[in-house]
């Protein structure tokens, strides 16, 4: 539901202890009463329309139908039901009417007509289900052939239906109890600890893509409590755990904030037996923990060999878990080097792409800028599309501009000025490549245009120019 819709709800009925199917039904009955435009009052209840677009939704969904066709029924495309397919004595051709043109539902310009958005049609379709069909028939309606997992595309509509009935709600929790994280009341209901135990249990059977999914990463911390912290924890020092459930325990413990799992996670990264990816997803967790210990604990693995990391994933997790707090500035750039695979994305490459660009500007001082600007030297004619580093380097002279009048920065500004000068027939270089939406200019042209006049007078003043 839309944000304003849903605290619109929430605030004029006082639903502060109402559940999350409460809320929805609530709010779809306000788009049920909603009208595109002024008509007469309608002769139906918005208790009669809901009724009606739930049963909408079930027909749609029951016929693997998209759309619903308002022309003529020998006109009706494969993927519609046509009107005449939805009436019944409960419901009558004006009521169909009526829901169609409310808020849930919206047309598509050509004689189709489909819900607003997806989750209402699930919704609804759930709704529809536990007033129309009996709980001894959902599980061959919502379930595979071998009763293994879900419909993909019925699983929004499952997990509607387990907040509805408790013992649906087991069968899915045995079955597949990731689905059941997109729902707070299911959650609620089975307990963050039983689910957490369900959730590592099944780790092995989910794959990597399936928990990078926003049904599962994006509400891992609705298993936050104490009990379900303990459960993580042990479940990380079991040495009979599989890999995937060791990353699927990680994953949870950074969602939640379970720094208990501190201790555990740092003898994870720092133990160069275990897999090189099980030790940088740990430390990437360890990174949201305010954890000075273990910080420094994880900064002790610096340097890291690039034959022990030919990805540099563990350097660029290290590197992003410990900067800026914990490493100081003219230690950090003897840890910056090419990457080993220029093509590959990771913790390396976001690194130099994002956390170091977007901090330096707060780093970076007077004092501290000579230090940097000889550093960059080596880097700031990189142009090529994949050179993080070259982008870093003209980031610290984008910084370090401010201080051109200084006259120990002035002299590497102006090495800089000129070799671009000399390189590329003007003080900056302007790339037609925008893969990061933004052009990787030594200095803008708006910049430049300001500084110059104090650059030139103090590079004649020092005989530089």
């Amino acid at each position: 539901l839309g944000c304003d819709l849903a605290v619109s709800v929430y605030q004029e009925n006082h639903l502060e202890g109402a559940s999350q199917k409460d809320l929805w039904h609530r709010g779809i009955k306000r788009l049920c009463d909603e009208m595109p435009s002024k008509i007469l009052a309608s002769v139906y209840t918005t208790d009669q329309i809901t009724s009606c677009a739930a049963w909408v939704s079930l027909c749609i969904t029951l016929s693997d139908k998209a759309f619903i066709w308002l022309g003529e029924d020998t006109h009706c495309p494969e993927q519609c039901l046509s009107i005449s397919d939805l009436v019944t004595a409960e419901y009558p051709i004006d009521l169909i009417r009526t829901s169609i043109g409310r808020g849930v539902f919206t047309p598509i310009g050509d004689g189709r007509i489909r819900f607003a958005h997806d989750s209402y049609k699930d919704y609804l379709a759930a709704y529809g289900l536990t007033k129309f069909v009996p709980p001894q028939h959902w599980q061959p309606l919502m379930l595979t052939s071998d009763r293994s997992g879900v419909v993909p595309r019925r699983e929004g509509i499952a997990v509607w239906l387990a907040a509805h009935n408790k013992a649906f709600l087991d069968d899915l929790c045995a079955i597949q109890p990731e689905i059941l994280l997109a729902s707070a009341d299911a959650v609620q209901i089975v307990g963050t600890e039983d689910l957490c135990t369900a959730l590592l249990d099944r780790a092995d059977s989910i794959s990597y893509l399936q928990r990078r999914d926003t049904v599962i990463e994006g509400n891992l911390l609705r298993l936050q409590s104490d009990g379900a912290a303990d459960v993580v924890k042990n479940r990380l020092l079991d040495e009979t755990a599989s890999i995937d459930t060791l990353e699927l325990a990680i994953d949870i413990a950074k969602a939640c904030h379970f720094v208990e799992c501190a201790d555990v996670l740092e003898d994870i990264a720092v133990d160069v037996r275990r897999p090189p990816r099980l030790r940088v997803e740990s430390v990437a967790a360890l990174k949201t923990f305010k954890n000075i210990d273990s910080k420094a604990r994880i900064k002790a693995l610096l340097p890291i060999d690039p034959r022990d990391d030919p990805d540099d994933e563990l350097r660029g997790a290290v590197l992003s878990c410990c900067w800026p707090g914990h490493i100081p500035l003219d230690e950090l750039i003897q840890h910056l080097s090419i990457p080993q695979k220029a093509n590959f994305w990771g913790q390396y490459k976001m690194f130099l792409e994002y956390d170091l660009p977007s901090s330096l500007a707060s780093v970076i001082t007077v004092s501290n800028a000579p230090v940097l600007l000889k550093w960059a030297l080596n880097h700031v004619m990189g142009n090529d599309p994949f050179d993080c580093l070259g982008d870093v380097a003209r980031t610290i002279y984008g910084c370090c501009w401010q201080w051109a009048t200084t006259l120990d920065i002035t002299d590497l500004l102006a090495d800089g000025y000129l070799n671009a000068l000399s390189a590329h027939g003007v003080p900056f270089v302007q790339q037609t490549y925008h893969g990061n939406n933004k052009p990787p200019c030594f200095l803008s042209k708006e910049d430049f245009i300001l500084i110059r006049f104090q650059v030139e007078t103090n590079l004649c003043y020092n005989g530089a120019w």
